[in-house]
């Protein structure tokens, strides 16, 4: 006799999950009746469920052959409390302590300079001048001829909509130079240090450049990309999210024209040029709080944290080649993450005079 599998209910799981996996629970336990379903299995799968939800474990953990790598999954769904950066724990920020001011900064080629809030808007002004509207409600005026250079600190994120409406969000430690108007030119020109995301206004007669790296340079007419290339990064990313975008490095002699979800990859050190196939949205979850990562080597993930929450890091040598992934955000706070860390692997954390150390 054929026996019909019971339907099993779907549910999304999001951030309340806890609530919404009693439900589930309560539904299963009124079907339980079927003959393939074992009591007993079905209280211990559920224990175990619950345990991990409030341990709030990495999923996996292994190490590889040859080198120590350690794999650890962090692909977590998470409560709605928030833990955030204990300054008790980990002291001042690097900035603090190397009296380096914490704000976003704007600099005029004419010496005049000004702290920025969260975000700025450039719109036309007068016949000679344009007008920067802060968050705050605070404006500035600036002559349209006058080039700009906003400097965003480690620990810092900030939004930029510039004259011609097209819109930049700078990660932490980096830096954009641009004109304050773009009226009267043949082309838009800007150059970046670090990480930004783009979303380029199309304008087919003036084509949209952004300069960084070693001579690299991304041509646009109306797109929206992500441009990750910090000075000590050993390789710089382009990822494109939408529209069509021309990439040049003075390595390759030629164009390479990536499509939507191709990444272009450039090696510092070799002068290498790659190109693949990725899921371009992953690659800014950062400007809406996330941080990203997938089989990132303890190395740099500690060098994206540390210019994320503007502190202090070092891992030791046997640690660099750790390797994790996962998709955490940030307002969780590095004692939450650090604790991920060292819980699941042999990885031990020192923190002293506010610098954290791996070992």
């Amino acid at each position: 006799m054929n026996t019909r599998e019971p339907e099993w209910p779907e549910y999304e799981i999001g951030e309340d999950e806890e609530p919404l996996l009693n439900e589930i629970w309560d539904k299963l336990s009124e079907t339980s009746t079927h003959e393939a379903v074992d009591v007993a299995d079905y209280e211990d799968v559920k224990g175990r469920v619950l345990r991990k939800m409030k341990r709030r474990r990495i999923l996996y953990f292994s190490v590889g052959s040859g080198v120590a790598a350690a794999m650890a999954g962090i692909f977590l769904l998470f409560s709605g409390e928030n833990t955030k950066l204990q300054p008790e724990i980990y002291g001042r920020s690097h900035a603090e302590k190397k009296g380096v001011r914490n704000e976003v900064v704007l600099t005029s080629d004419n010496g005049m300079q000004t702290c920025l809030d969260s975000m700025v808007k450039i719109e036309n002004h007068t016949g000679k001048e344009v007008a920067l509207f802060m968050a705050s409600g605070k404006k500035i005026s600036v002559e349209k001829g006058r080039r700009l250079r906003v400097e965003v600190p480690a620990g810092r994120q900030f939004q930029l909509t510039l004259a011609d409406g097209s819109e930049v969000w700078l990660n932490a430690g980096s830096s954009l130079e641009y004109p304050a108007s773009f009226e009267g030119a043949e082309e838009r020109r800007v150059q970046l240090e670090g990480e930004a995301f783009f979303e380029v206004r199309r304008d087919t007669v003036h084509p949209f450049y952004v300069e960084f790296g070693k001579r690299e340079s991304i041509r646009v007419l109306g797109t929206s990309f992500n441009v990750n290339a910090y000075a000590d990064s050993p390789v710089h990313t382009t990822t494109l999210v939408s529209g069509k975008i021309k990439y040049m490095a003075q390595e390759i002699q030629r164009e390479v024209v990536l499509c939507p979800d191709q990444q272009v990859c450039l090696d510092c050190e070799a002068g290498g040029v790659n190109v693949s196939e990725v899921n371009a949205a992953l690659y800014s979850v950062w400007k809406e709080g996330w941080i990203w990562f997938e089989n990132e080597r303890l190395e740099n993930l500690v060098q994206r944290l540390a210019r994320r929450y503007g502190i202090e890091m070092y891992v030791a040598d046997r640690c660099k080649d750790y390797t994790f992934s996962g998709k955490i955000r940030y307002e969780r706070g590095m004692d939450y993450i650090i604790k991920l860390v060292t819980e699941t692997t042999d990885i031990v954390c020192e923190v002293e005079n506010g610098v954290v150390r791996l070992k």
